[in-house]
């Protein structure tokens, strides 16, 4: 059974857990598995394609960091894949975004409030983070590449309306993430920044009414939505598994052999637009 045969068309790919901040938020950043070679990341994405994997959404960590970013996107866009990355946006620039040329159709850029001292208290920067992001988003839609903005919703910024900030940077799609609290990963800081599900709907609630560039509305995913509804991909291949509240791994082809939602739950996967017309 592939991918494809479940109704699984995307995959994120979790290369590195370097990054260059420190959000208190995080769920990746210790799992203890080196980036890929060039060579493997190859044998990864053609690996991914021959299971019916049409997006390749490559995340970290900050995926910028590793060594050797642009040749991934350029054999990921060789392969036929529809290619995206999440970052939080300070490495891009217009050197780097000339040698990602043609490669990258979508970038997701990651802010959570308008307010550069809440930014800083998340881990997000050190305090300019929110002009920072919007002049990369302004460089992105300049280049014709696709904006995606992913805001994760804490104690801190709960309350927010960020629609006047959504609406100045443009974005064809966002995404809205409850805290997600994964054991290993983020426990530290889980006490202080989770948000209760009234909290997050309050933040649904405030902030659902806003039409996104092409019509789109935001999408809202509680932390029981993203638990075991994402193919995860680990920096060496394998399938990160989540269902439990923490990670285990699997071999990739194994993992997807089995229709068990337990592993990754279809219906979920679907259920919060998983696919979705990226082309």
């Amino acid at each position: 059974m592939t991918a494809n045969n479940r109704g699984i068309r995307s995959a994120n790919w979790h290369m590195t857990e370097a990054c260059n901040y420190r959000c208190k938020f995080c769920f990746f950043h210790r799992v203890g598995e080196r980036p890929a070679t060039a060579e493997d990341a190859g044998r990864i994405l053609g690996r991914l394609r021959s299971m019916g994997i049409e997006k390749i959404n490559l995340v970290g960590g900050e995926p910028l960091l590793h060594p050797h970013i642009v040749k991934i996107c350029h054999t990921a866009k060789e392969l036929g894949f529809v290619v995206g990355m999440t970052s939080n946006g300070s490495l891009i620039t217009d050197e780097l975004l000339d040698r990602l040329q043609g490669s990258v159709d979508w970038f997701g850029i990651s802010i959570d409030s308008a307010d550069e001292a809440v930014e800083a208290r998340l881990g997000r920067g050190a305090g300019d983070h929110v002009a920072r992001t919007k002049k990369v988003c302004s460089l992105l839609k300049s280049r014709g590449i696709r904006l995606k903005v992913n805001s994760t919703i804490t104690s801190l910024n709960w309350g927010e309306d960020l629609r006047p900030l959504i609406t100045e940077l443009g974005p064809e799609r966002w995404k809205v993430f409850q805290f997600l609290h994964i054991r290993g990963q983020n426990d530290a800081f889980a006490g202080e920044l989770s948000v209760r599900q009234e909290q997050f709907e309050g933040f649904r609630l405030r902030n659902r009414d806003i039409s996104l560039a092409g019509g789109h509305t935001p999408v809202f995913e509680s932390s029981q939505d993203m638990l075991g509804s994402y193919m995860m991909v680990s920096p060496q291949g394998s399938l990160i598994v989540n269902t439990s509240g923490s990670y285990e791994t699997m071999p990739l082809s194994v993992g997807m052999e089995k229709a068990d939602p337990n592993i990754i739950d279809v219906e979920k996967y679907l259920g919060r637009g998983g696919v979705y017309d990226w082309k």
